[in-house]
């Protein structure tokens, strides 16, 4: 796969005076009541998902299929289950299809996901817990100071004032969490004490519209800032299972506060530290569709390597399910001495993540946002061929919903894999939780069941009623 990505030059901010600070060269704001109506896009990648270092793995493997490490800035880092091994997210490619054709009226911004720093190693506070300084409410704080430099840029550049800025914001796993984060910091109204979009603007509330916010599979799973060890982190969700009030803590419920909402779920998915966190109050008020698609949490939001090796270890229980569904071969699952435990590998890749790339790259379109489309330049993101049959299937059935609905009891829509594309999963579709393994391995990995059967634990993002 080439990497397109990396060769298009960074969205560089402008530099940002510190608070109290007086920027003698600035030039005096218009005297006139020259407004401009601003577009503005936020991006948040998800826990372990970085487009810069994503770019330094894929780099180094060039040159050596096996690196293990690289240099950076004279620092040494490694890449063992790292987000230098990660291909690029669907929101890193999203940002990076993301059409500016009105410079004057337009930015973006890509945040990279919670636990990462570019260039450095990967941060374990940030990546189990979602906390600290590669937290969840800092890369919001991050997206909200890059967004301002660059519409601030934009003031400059064109001497004009924000007439009104229309927001679109995208985010995957963490950073849904951080996308919704987001939505609740536009003002100061949720979060007092935190940088919000409407304060460091320096605008009203009135001036700011939530366009679309699309979400794939969110995960918050955040523990919250009283506690900056993962001693004390893990501590706490042992004791007072510090995952279960995100909704509140974070303030995840959008409702109406934007005019369109998509969730793009993931089927598949079953961790116990990967609870989901649906979009219920934006549906029961018209705004949201939410749709379940086949696949495991990142093969809904990407990023998974290129081409990998899944080694897993299946009960005798399951097995008869697992083929029956397509997860594996009969060879594959073959138990000629009928023990209790099978060690199994696949081979799979990673482009199944560009079918529900594109489907929210459509849903975002019928909003008015606008992409480069996947031709010669974008072509490493196209749906392959082999798939376009389950694509173009799992495009009609999401794109003919009927949209913004109201449900009681809150059910989402899920798209049920037919039997004929039941070989996808064994090609395509990883399987992300693990068991047999170590116990470190199990707890962090696990499944979570129900009746000896996979069963994810999704919260209601329920808001008083």
């Amino acid at each position: 796969m080439g990497n397109a990505i990396s060769k298009i030059p960074k969205r560089s901010p402008r530099h940002v005076t510190g608070m109290g600070k007086v920027k003698v060269d600035k030039k005096p704001k218009p005297a006139d009541n020259g407004l401009v109506k601003i577009t503005a896009s936020v991006f948040f990648d998800g826990t372990g998902n970085n487009r810069t270092n994503t770019a330094i793995g894929k780099s180094a493997r060039l040159h050596n299929a096996n690196a293990k490490y690289a240099v950076v800035a004279g620092r040494t880092v490694t890449f063992k289950d790292s987000s230098y091994e990660s291909f690029y997210s669907n929101v890193a490619i999203m940002e990076h299809l993301n059409l500016l054709d009105k410079p004057n009226e337009q930015v973006s911004y890509y945040t990279e996901g919670i636990g990462t720093q570019n260039g450095l190693d990967d941060d374990n506070l940030g990546s189990g817990f979602g906390a600290g300084p590669t937290g969840i409410p800092t890369k919001v704080a991050k997206g909200i100071v890059g967004l301002t430099t660059q519409i601030e840029a934009l003031l400059e550049r064109t001497d004009k004032k924000i007439g009104h800025l229309t927001v679109n914001v995208c985010g995957f796993s963490r950073g849904a969490a951080a996308a919704r984060h987001f939505v609740a910091r536009r003002t100061a109204e949720f979060f007092p004490h935190y940088t919000s979009l409407s304060g460091s603007l320096g605008i009203t509330a009135d001036k700011i519209t939530i366009n679309f916010v699309g979400l794939f599979d969110t995960v918050s799973s955040y523990g919250g800032e009283k506690h900056q060890t993962v001693l004390g982190q893990v501590r706490n969700n042992v004791l007072h299972k510090s995952f279960d009030d995100d909704v509140q803590e974070l303030h995840l419920a959008i409702g109406n506060h934007a005019k369109q909402v998509v969730q793009l779920a993931a089927a598949d998915e079953y961790r116990k530290n990967f609870a989901s966190t649906n979009i219920q109050s934006s549906v029961r008020v018209g705004v949201g569709l939410e749709v379940c698609l086949p696949g495991v949490h990142s093969d809904i939001g990407g990023s998974y390597e290129e081409y990998k090796e899944e080694w897993r270890w299946v009960t005798d229980f399951e097995r008869l399910r697992l083929i029956k569904e397509g997860w594996y071969t009969k060879e594959q699952l073959a138990n000629p001495q009928g023990g209790w435990w099978i060690h199994t590998m696949r081979k799979l890749t990673h482009v199944y993540q560009f079918i529900p790339l594109s489907i929210m790259v459509a849903l975002a379109g019928q909003s008015g946002m606008k992409f480069k489309p996947f031709n010669a330049d974008n072509h490493d993101y196209r749906v392959p061929e082999k798939l376009q049959p389950l694509g173009n299937d799992m495009y009609k059935y999401v794109l003919g919903r009927p949209g913004p609905r109201s449900l009681e009891p809150y059910v989402p829509a899920e798209y049920d894999l037919p039997e004929q594309f039941h070989w996808v999963r064994n090609q395509y579709m990883h399987r992300s939780a693990v068991q047999g393994e170590s116990i470190a391995q199990n707890l962090k990995m696990g499944g979570r069941y129900k009746n000896r059967l996979p069963d994810r634990q999704i919260f209601p993002d329920s808001l008083p009623r």
